[in-house]
């Protein structure tokens, strides 16, 4: 799927209001912070950085990833 593709499908969902489409896939959490978003949302393959830590942290410290 292209990324206009994943953006539509997403927006779909009854529970989504807005996406992001073209965003870094490491992104930094300002990112939703100045757009005012609640959670970011990964499936079961969790991403890990350079160090072994998951780039996901600090959306859980927030409580923003779900």
């Amino acid at each position: 799927m292209t990324c206009e593709e994943r953006s539509r499908l997403t927006k779909a969902c009854k529970w989504v209001d807005e996406t992001l489409p073209e965003l870094p896939y490491h992104m930094p959490l300002d990112i939703l912070e100045k757009n005012g978003f609640d959670f970011i949302l990964h499936g079961d393959d969790i991403i890990y950085n350079e160090n072994g830590e998951s780039i996901y942290t600090p959306f859980e410290k927030k409580g923003m990833f779900k």
